[in-house]
């Protein structure tokens, strides 16, 4: 099974107006980190990170993440939802090594 791939932007630190704005748009707020480098904020559409939730079972665990002509293959680390809706608040994903 091939890994779903999403696309996503870079953005700066926002304020929590900012970041549920950025929700109702449709978009949904995602870190990306990795042994040696600092942590990278990206957005990406929800839809396709639900998606690639979905399609986590089994050997969907990976998804490769691209941005500024760059591509990582990541896993997920942490997935925020909302307690009461349920509605996707943030995603962490964790770079992934290969020798």
């Amino acid at each position: 099974m091939e890994n779903p791939t999403i696309q996503a932007t870079l953005r700066g630190k926002q304020s929590h107006g900012e970041l549920t704005r950025m929700r109702k748009s449709g978009q949904t707020a995602v870190s990306l980190s990795g042994k040696g480098t600092s942590p990278i904020s990206l957005y990406v559409a929800t839809v396709e990170i639900e998606k690639a939730i979905r399609a986590r079972g089994g050997d969907g665990k990976h998804v490769q993440l691209g941005f500024e002509g760059e591509s990582h293959l990541t896993c997920f680390a942490q997935v925020k939802r909302h307690p009461i809706s349920g509605d996707l608040l943030t995603v962490a994903l964790q770079k992934v090594i290969t020798d």
